[in-house]
């Protein structure tokens, strides 16, 4: 992170629920949850052309929310080490490289 807010980029990293500063609920710990709940943050933040990094779980965030919100506010996304297990338009996909999941694969 202090890498690219060096270079001039607005950096934001976000509590997900149950971790961090957040609260410590029982409800929500799933990625349509966790996807919904970065929405939210980017809307209220009124965040465009926005550049992704998630960094395991973080990666599996990122697509769900791509599936789930589209690609508007999006200029890039990437995956760092992300290896979880997701749905896309139900079916389960394992161990795909994500260099091969663009975008509008993963769009709704």
């Amino acid at each position: 992170m202090l890498f690219f807010g060096q270079r001039g980029y607005r950096v934001i990293a976000h509590d997900r629920r149950g971790h961090g500063r957040s609260s410590q609920g029982w409800d929500g710990h799933d990625m349509d949850h966790y996807a919904d709940d970065l929405a939210a943050l980017i809307a209220h933040l009124d965040l465009k052309d926005v550049i992704h990094v998630g960094h395991s779980t973080g990666g599996g965030e990122v697509v769900h929310y791509l599936a789930r919100h589209g690609e508007s506010r999006v200029a890039k996304a990437s995956g760092v080490t992300q290896n979880r297990v997701f749905r896309r338009f139900g079916e389960e996909c394992r161990g795909e490289p994500w260099g091969q999941l663009g975008t509008s694969q993963v769009s709704q």
